[in-house]
C-alpha cells in the first residue's frame, strides 16, 4: 500500500512546480504525510512501541516540511506553494505535540493494555532511521532558513529557532525516555508556549492564518486540559456547568480577540 501512495507522490510533485498551484502543493504534503505512516507503522500500528511514537515521527516529518516550504522562498514565484507547506508542517507538528501533552505518549502507562516504558533495543529500525533521517533533514533545512532567511522574514530567527529546538528536544524524549511523567509536564508548558507563540507571530507577520491556527490551538488545549485535570476532582454536574462557561465565555472572547486583530490586519494593510 505504501509504495502506491509513494508512486502518486512522485506523479503528483512535478505537478506542483508546473502549474505553481496551491491546491497540489497542499495535495502533496498530504500524500507524503499518508506515506510515512503507512510505511513506518505497516501492519505493526498497534504494537506498543510504534504506536507510542506516532507524535514523534511526525512531529519531525512536520518540522521536515516546515523547513522545505523555507526554502522554497529562495525562487520568489514557489512563494504561495513555500507558505501552504510551511503551514501543513505547522499544523502536523502542533497535532503531533498536543498528543505528546498526554500522559498516555510523553508519560509513563503500565496497564494490562498498554505498557509504555520502552528502550531503543524495542523499535524496528525503520521507525529509528526514519526519525533521525527526517529530524537531520529538518535541523539542515531550518539551519538554511536561520542564516539565509530566503523568506525574508523579521521573525525567521525564532521561528526556525523554536522549531530547531522542538526537534532537540523531541530526540532526547525520543532515545531517552522516563519512567515518570517529566516529558508530559514539560510538553504541557511546551504546547501552551507554541500556542502563543503562534499568535505573537501570526500578529507581527500580519497573517490571520498563522493567528487562526494559535487560537484553535489554544483553545483546544485549554479544553482538552480542563478535562484532564477536572474530570476526577468535580462532581459531574459541577463539572459539566463550570465546563460549559468556560466553553462559551472563552470562545466569546477568543473570536472578539481574533476580529480585532483581523480588523487590525486590515488597516495595516490598506
Amino acid at each position: 500500500m505504501h509504495s502506491l501512495v509513494l508512486v502518486w507522490f512522485i506523479g503528483v510533485l512535478p505537478l506542483v512546480y508546473a502549474f505553481r498551484s496551491e491546491s497540489i502543493a497542499a495535495l502533496s504534503s498530504l500524500l507524503f504525510l499518508v506515506w510515512v505512516g503507512l510505511f513506518i507503522f505497516r501492519g505493526n500500528l498497534f504494537r506498543e512501541v510504534i504506536f507510542f511514537s506516532l507524535p514523534v515521527i511526525y512531529l519531525s516529518s512536520g518540522a521536515l516540511l516546515f523547513g522545505i516550504g523555507g526554502l522554497h522562498y529562495l525562487k520568489p514565484q514557489f512563494a504561495k506553494i513555500a507558505r501552504i507547506v510551511r503551514i501543513i508542517g505547522i499544523k502536523t507538528a502542533m497535532l503531533s505535540v498536543f498528543l505528546l501533552t498526554f500522559k498516555f505518549f510523553s508519560g509513563y502507562v503500565d496497564s494490562y493494555l498498554f505498557r509504555s516504558s520502552r528502550t531503543i533495543e524495542d523499535m524496528p529500525s525503520q521507525l529509528i532511521v526514519s526519525i533521525v533521517l527526517f529530524s537531520l533533514l529538518a535541523i539542515i533545512e531550518l539551519v538554511i532558513n536561520l542564516f539565509f532567511n530566503p523568506s525574508q522574514s523579521k521573525t525567521n530567527s525564532f521561528e526556525s529557532g523554536a522549531a530547531l529546538g522542538l526537534i532537540g528536544f523531541t530526540l532526547i524524549f525520543f532515545f531517552f525516555p522516563a519512567g515518570s511523567n517529566i516529558y508530559t509536564v514539560i510538553y504541557n508548558l511546551l504546547f501552551a508556549g507554541l500556542t502563543i507563540f503562534l499568535i505573537y507571530i501570526g500578529y507581527q507577520r500580519s497573517d490571520i492564518k498563522i493567528v487562526n491556527i494559535g487560537i484553535f490551538w489554544f483553545s483546544i488545549f485549554i479544553f482538552a486540559k480542563y478535562f484532564d485535570f477536572f474530570w476526577d476532582l468535580l462532581d459531574r454536574s459541577l463539572f459539566f456547568t463550570a465546563g460549559g462557561l468556560i466553553l462559551v465565555l472563552g470562545g466569546i472572547a477568543m473570536e472578539r480577540k481574533r476580529r480585532q486583530i483581523k480588523k487590525d490586519f486590515i488597516k495595516l494593510n490598506v
